[in-house]
């Protein structure tokens, strides 16, 4: 007896089962087989599929997919561009992004979450000026931003050396009764760290001591560059053995940025003392260490010690 073809309905649950289980391979391949049983796969198929590729970091697949369904006259559907604004999110394909969100707004309200996905996208390509005017377009049409969403803004800002609209996020974060976190002060303080400006670095580190905000390994390493681009080797040494002291690890990082304070500032007994405090704390040293310790040893004149690193 000759079986019965699959039906439609059918591929498509499949294809849902194989998203829930994170079979993103298993997945396609069910999508690709409909079409030479002469069965168009449906929107919920594809979206399935996308969301499938994305979780399993083939963003890029996801995206080929959504061009292969408007080639199929399917029309996409809300999950279809939220399932490929996440694909954006991951690629930093912010342009795209952005002409997904235009393509959302025409067909139903856009949730909080989807203008977090293109936020994501212009955060990982830089472009903070997009950044800034989906978080204001949130506050308009009222889709509340979070924790989440401002810190990606911060972190647009950062990537694009904005160190002031980084820190206007930050107050506008406040304002909005949003409470900051490790992540949003650290991004902020990474900012000023590019910006140079070391004493802003500080008095974001006392505001977070007053929000009662634990700082992470990442705040003081970025605490520590603020302070040795700013040439302030005796600050960089404190914030080093402060955080040490507290068990928030600067990681080689937050060393290499106080060795570098303290060569610029002619310290070369402290920058060698550093290079071998790095082994109590199971670092290796690496070429910018050493580096640093060389140039510190010249510049206060320990020629010896400069040679023996040599």
């Amino acid at each position: 007896v000759e079986a019965f073809p699959p039906q439609r309905k059918d591929c498509t649950a499949a294809i849902s089962r194989c998203e829930r289980d994170r079979m993103w391979a298993a997945a396609l391949d069910l999508l690709l087989r409909q079409w030479p049983l002469l069965m168009q796969p449906d929107v919920v198929a594809f979206n399935s599929t996308m969301r499938a590729c994305a979780k399993a970091q083939r963003p890029d697949l996801a995206l080929r997919l959504l061009s292969q369904l408007r080639t199929a006259r399917l029309g996409p559907d809300a999950f279809t561009l939220d399932a490929a604004m996440g694909a954006c999110a991951r690629m930093g394909e912010w342009e795209l992004a952005l002409q997904l969100l235009v393509d959302m707004r025409q067909m139903a309200k856009v949730p909080a979450f989807t203008y977090g996905s293109a936020l994501a996208a212009c955060e990982k390509g830089s472009h903070w000026v997009e950044a800034l005017h989906i978080l204001r377009e949130m506050h308009e049409v009222e889709a509340l931003p979070n924790v989440v969403t401002y810190n990606t803004t911060i972190s647009a800002c950062k990537r694009g050396h904005q160190w002031a609209q980084s820190l206007e996020v930050l107050q506008a974060m406040r304002s909005h009764r949003s409470r900051p976190d490790s992540y949003s002060y650290s991004a902020a303080i990474s900012a000023c760290d590019r910006g140079q400006q070391w004493q802003l670095a500080l008095a974001l580190q006392s505001s977070m001591q007053r929000d009662g905000v634990r700082p992470s390994s990442v705040t003081a390493g970025a605490l520590i560059g603020a302070c040795s681009r700013g040439s302030q080797w005796e600050l960089a040494a404190a914030l080093l053995a402060s955080s040490r002291a507290q068990k928030c690890d600067p990681g080689l990082v937050g060393f290499n940025a106080t060795v570098s304070a303290c060569a610029r500032g002619s310290q070369w007994h402290l920058s060698l003392e550093l290079l071998h405090r790095m082994s109590e704390d199971r670092l290796q040293p690496d070429l910018v260490s050493f580096n640093a310790g060389i140039s510190a040893c010249e510049r206060g004149g320990a020629w010896t010690a400069a040679l023996e690193k040599k």
